[in-house]
């Protein structure tokens, strides 16, 4: 399969949005710090058959850490449904979600709603995608301006 072009993104508060030319897109959410542990409380639940978080994963590292020993064979990286998980050198753990899969149209809609950015009922993702890439574009302007 051949790579897709590269046409726009933007990127904001972790959300990344990578337009093409064939004006498909990819939407990721890379989860800092303080939304890391929720999401990884989240992959648990719906991976773990009912099994409660284990009292020893009192912190992101460890239970970080337990989602990637008990769901990718211990190894410092891995997947697990639309999320990726990397235990880094110094133990802190990495999120990064990709919305794909017949939930792109979810991943426009959080981040239009994080930016107040409001989506038009008639678009699709292809319409909506260049969009909030243009409005992110703007606010970033604007910060830019209120700087100088």
């Amino acid at each position: 399969m051949a790579e897709k072009e590269y046409k726009d993104s933007a990127s904001r508060d972790g959300y990344i949005i990578t337009l093409y030319t064939d004006n498909s897109s990819k939407i990721e959410r890379l989860f800092i710090q303080r939304d890391t542990r929720k999401e990884l409380e989240k992959i648990w639940r719906e991976n773990s058959n009912g099994e409660p978080i284990p009292p020893t994963c009192s912190n992101t590292q460890y239970l970080g850490k337990k989602i990637l020993d008990t769901f990718c064979n211990g190894e410092r990286k891995g997947v697990i449904g639309d999320y990726e998980i990397t235990r880094e050198p110094n133990n802190s753990i990495s999120l990064i979600r990709t919305y794909g899969k017949g939930n792109g149209m979810q991943g426009l809609r959080e981040c239009a709603a994080h930016f107040g950015f409001e989506i038009d009922p008639k678009w699709n993702n292809r319409q909506i995608a260049p969009n909030l890439i243009k409005f992110i574009h703007k606010l970033d302007k604007a910060d830019k301006d209120a700087k100088e």
